[in-house]
């Protein structure tokens, strides 16, 4: 019995951060890019997120809207007030499962690869996303998730069209898309 258990042990040791709680690091990033007058692409991020990740996969992740950072004072304080309405909803939250699968292959150093899906909560209205995602668990037990693929956030589907149309015309500008891709890179810190 003695010499088996020595050598399932390091098997246990491997698989310790599927086993872990985690928190959502500040360092951690959400980014996403807005296309205005048909071709002009800029890069934007919220500079607060938080949130965890427990032992067995369940996902809440909040982000922020009042720390939107677009490079330009102006501009993050009419996406707050016109577009998020932050007085109101302050923050987006994605709600996601990371499959019982994954959660017990991680390996230390080994990058997993799979569908994270789950729902995006934004301006009262919650709308089912997916994107493939890459998680690389850390020798210190933490870990990094990032989207291979954006997720694809539809005005529309939440109610943002009206805000967009205010920050045309404020703007002067022709156009500002309508569908914005949002991109992530979390680092989750063991509890």
């Amino acid at each position: 019995m003695t010499f088996r258990t020595a050598l399932m042990a390091p098997l246990v040791f491997a698989c310790l951060p599927a086993l872990a709680d985690w928190q959502v690091n500040n360092d951690s990033i959400v980014a996403f890019q807005t296309t205005k007058n048909i071709n002009k692409v800029e890069s934007h991020q919220f500079k607060h997120v938080y949130g965890s990740v427990n032992s067995s996969g369940a996902a809440m992740i909040n982000i922020d809207l009042t720390s939107v950072e677009t490079g330009i004072e102006i501009r993050n304080s009419r996406m707050k007030s016109m577009l998020f309405d932050t007085d109101k909803f302050a923050t987006a939250v994605l709600q996601a499962k990371i499959p019982d699968s994954v959660m017990t292959s991680l390996e230390q150093g080994q990058p997993t690869r799979f569908t994270l899906s789950g729902s995006l909560s934004l301006h009262g209205k919650r709308v089912p996303v997916s994107t493939e995602v890459l998680a690389t668990p850390a020798a210190d037990d933490s870990m990094v998730v990032s989207s291979l693929a954006p997720i694809l956030v539809n005005a529309a589907d939440f109610g943002l069209e009206g805000g967009i149309e205010a920050l045309r015309n404020v703007a002067s500008l022709a156009s500002i898309s309508q569908v914005v891709p949002v991109e992530f890179t979390l680092i989750l810190n063991p509890e």
